[in-house]
C-alpha cells in the first residue's frame, strides 16, 4: 500500500547498513535496509529497485572471491522481482580491488534469470566514506551515487522518465484534493468529501450499477485521462537537458531496428499476455477459435463458406499456411466501460507468420508485426466475419492475449469506418459533342433504341460512358472517396 523505496541496501553489519541508509534518507532518497544473516528477512522482495547497495563479504566463511560472488548472485536471483527493471549494483566494500570479475560471473550464472543481472556494477569504498560507523560526509556519498547513476545516460534517462511520471500521478491526486473546499479540509470532513468525489468519479465513468464490480477500475477509468494529459505534456526539463542529449546522441539518425527488434517493440506496446484475471468478454481480448467449430459444417453454417475459401478469398492467405484461428473482441469503449447488456462482438481472424499471397481485401485489418510464441507474426481479421457471444458461450475458450487500448481502438475505428464507407451510383456526361453547339448531349438521339435494348437486356458491366463513379463490389475492394488504409500499421 505504501510507496516502495527505489534504493535498497544489504549488509551483514548493522552499523554499516544504518550509516549508508541514514545518509541517503537524510538527502531525501528513501533507502530500504535489509540485514543479511545467512539469508534476508523472510518475504523480502526487491521490486522496482533502481539502486542496490551490497556488501561484498556477506559471509566470512571463505576468502575465495568466487564464494562471495556466488552469495551475491544467489540473492539477486532469489529476491529481484522479474518485473523489477534495470538497476545499478553498487558493491560496498573495504576491498574494492576484489570486485573485479563480478560482472562476468553474474552474466554467466544468471543467464536463466536475466532480470536479475544488474544494468551496471560500480564499486564504492567503505574506507572513503565511513568513520566510526558513520558516513563522514553524507553529501559527498550522495554525490558519488548520483554520478554512478548518470554514468550510463540511457539508463538514467529511463529512471528520469519514471520519476516524472510518478510525479505526474502524485499531482493528479493533489488536483483531486484541491476540489475539496477550504472549510472542509479538517480531517473528518476531508475524508467524507474525498469519498464523495471518488464515488462521483466511479459512477460517471462506468455507471452506478457497475461500480461495485471493480471499484478501482471504475475510479481509474475517470482519473486515467487526467493522468494521461499530464504525462503527455511532460517536456525536457532544464536540469535534465544534458542527460537526455547524452542518452539520445544522434536524434536525426534513422532508427536502425531489425525486423525482430521492431516486432518486440510492437509487442511491448500493443499486446498484454498477462490475461489470468482478464475475462473472455473483455474488450480487446483475443480468444482461440474452437477447433470443433473449424469443421466444414459448423464453419459453413456460421460464415457461409469453408475455412479454405475464407483464407483464400477473405484474408488472401495460402490455406496450407501455418496459422492459429482466433477471434478478437471489439466492443465499443463506452458500452464496455458501462457493462451494457447484450452479447459481445468478435471478429474472426488468424495469427500467422505467413504473408498474404496477394493484395488483402479492404475488409481486412492487419496488426503490426509482433512476437507470438517466440515468432514474428501478424494478426489478420476480416470486418465482415463477426459473431456475437455471451459470457457463457466463450467462458471455456483459451485466452491468448489482449490487444492494448491503442491497437484495440485502431481496429474498432477502422471496423466502423469500413461499415460506413460511402458508395453511390452516379452517371457521367457523354463526351460525344453536339453537331451545332458547344454543349454536348448526354444521350445521342441515335442511341435511344440501343438504350431501350440495354434496359430490356442489361449488360453485366456498365459501358465506359455510364460507369458508376463508386462501384460497390462483392469481393475484396471497394472504391471509396477519401478512403482509409486497409489496416496495415507498418
Amino acid at each position: 500500500m505504501l510507496p516502495r523505496p527505489r534504493i535498497a541496501a544489504i549488509d551483514n553489519e548493522l552499523s554499516a547498513l544504518i550509516a549508508i541508509a541514514d545518509a541517503l534518507n537524510d538527502s531525501g532518497s528513501a533507502c530500504l535496509k535489509l540485514l543479511y544473516s545467512g539469508a534476508l528477512p523472510e518475504g523480502s522482495t526487491l521490486e522496482h529497485v533502481r539502486v542496490l547497495f551490497m556488501d561484498l563479504h556477506l559471509s566470512h566463511a571463505s576468502n575465495d572471491p568466487t564464494t562471495h560472488f556466488g552469495t551475491i548472485g544467489g540473492l539477486l536471483k532469489e529476491h529481484i522481482a522479474p518485473n523489477n527493471g534495470p538497476f545499478l549494483l553498487i558493491v560496498w566494500t573495504l576491498y574494492p580491488n576484489q570486485v573485479e570479475g563480478l560482472e562476468g560471473f553474474l552474466c554467466e550464472r544468471l543467464q536463466d534469470s536475466p532480470y536479475a543481472i544488474p544494468a551496471q556494477i560500480k564499486t564504492l569504498s567503505k574506507i572513503d566514506h565511513i568513520r566510526q560507523d558513520k558516513v563522514i560526509a553524507p553529501e559527498k556519498l550522495v554525490q558519488a551515487v548520483r554520478a554512478m547513476v548518470t554514468s550510463k545516460p540511457q539508463i538514467a534517462a529511463l529512471i528520469n522518465w519514471e520519476n516524472r511520471v510518478s510525479d505526474a500521478a502524485a499531482e493528479t491526486v493533489a488536483e483531486l484534493v484541491k476540489l475539496v473546499p477550504d472549510d472542509k479540509r479538517d480531517t473528518a470532513s476531508l475524508v467524507v468529501e474525498l469519498g464523495r468525489l471518488l464515488n462521483a468519479l466511479a459512477t460517471e465513468a462506468v455507471g452506478s450499477s457497475n461500480v461495485s464490480k471493480d471499484r478501482f477500475a471504475a475510479v481509474n477509468e475517470a482519473l486515467l485521462p487526467i493522468l494521461y494529459d499530464r504525462v503527455s505534456r511532460l517536456r525536457m526539463a532544464a536540469p535534465d537537458e544534458r542527460l537526455w542529449k547524452e542518452a539520445i546522441a544522434s536524434p536525426s539518425k534513422k532508427a536502425d531496428l531489425s525486423g525482430e527488434e521492431a516486432a518486440h517493440l510492437n509487442t511491448m506496446l500493443h499486446l498484454d499476455f498477462d490475461v489470468q484475471t482478464t475475462k473472455p468478454t473483455d474488450r480487446g481480448i483475443v480468444l482461440e477459435y474452437p477447433a470443433s467449430m473449424l469443421d466444414e459444417n459448423p464453419f459453413r453454417e456460421a460464415f457461409g463458406m469453408d475455412t479454405k475459401g475464407f483464407l483464400e478469398s477473405q484474408l488472401s492467405l495460402d490455406p496450407t499456411a501455418d496459422l492459429r484461428w482466433v477471434m478478437v473482441q471489439i466492443e465499443g469503449i463506452c458500452d464496455y466501460a458501462q457493462a451494457q447488456a447484450g452479447p459481445a462482438l468478435y471478429l474472426l481472424g488468424v495469427e500467422t507468420a505467413a504473408k498474404p499471397t496477394k493484395a488483402v481485401p479492404q475488409a481486412v485489418w492487419q496488426s503490426p508485426m509482433v512476437i507470438i510464441d517466440n515468432e514474428e507474426k501478424q494478426i489478420l481479421v476480416n470486418y465482415r466475419f463477426g459473431r456475437t457471444f455471451t459470457d457463457a458461450l466463450v467462458k471455456n475458450n483459451s485466452k491468448r492475449y489482449r490487444l492494448r487500448e491503442a491497437l484495440t481502438n485502431d481496429l474498432v475505428s477502422r471496423f466502423h469506418s469500413y461499415g460506413a464507407r460511402p458508395g453511390i451510383i452516379a452517371f457521367k456526361q457523354s463526351s460525344i459533342p453536339s453537331s451545332g453547339g458547344s454543349i454536348a448531349r448526354a444521350v445521342p438521339a441515335e442511341s435511344i433504341s440501343a438504350t431501350h435494348s440495354a434496359i430490356d437486356n442489361p449488360p453485366s458491366v456498365a459501358s465506359s460512358d455510364t460507369a458508376p463513379i463508386h462501384q460497390m463490389d462483392s469481393g475484396a475492394n471497394c472504391e471509396i472517396g477519401p478512403g482509409l488504409p486497409a489496416g496495415n500499421l507498418e
